[in-house]
């Protein structure tokens, strides 16, 4: 069958067999237009992503530089060692407010007023 062919039918249909196959893999293969734009996607992805970590850190290097021993901001000292231990002042009001379940959350530590040795229990 063939045989009876011509030459040139046979070479057309062999070209356009390399050619479908290309053209398939171009679109579809590895390296293909769909692959493109999945990257695309991804690559936007991360980039939101790279954006957001940028913005934390810079926040994070702000309120490292307040603790820098050359520019000790009191007020960031006050809050960090507050946090740290857990004190409190005299003439403070600790107000705790329920989280989204509607309990009072249980942070498992007592606070101390300064100046006094007497324990306020923050978990009744």
């Amino acid at each position: 069958m063939l045989r009876r062919l011509p030459k040139s039918l046979l070479l057309t249909i062999a070209l356009a067999a390399v050619l479908g196959y290309f053209l398939y893999h171009s679109l579809y293969g590895g390296h293909g237009l769909a692959d493109h734009e999945a990257k695309l996607k991804a690559l936007e992805t991360v980039e939101q992503e790279l954006a957001a970590i940028k913005v934390e850190r810079e926040q994070l290097e702000r309120r490292v530089a307040l603790m820098r021993p050359q520019s000790l901001d009191p007020d960031m000292l006050d809050e960090q060692a507050r946090l740290a231990l857990g004190f409190v002042r005299r003439d403070e009001l600790i107000i705790l407010l329920p989280d989204e379940t509607g309990r009072v959350a249980q942070t498992g530590r007592q606070s101390t007023m300064i100046g006094t040795s007497n324990p306020l229990n923050l978990n009744r």
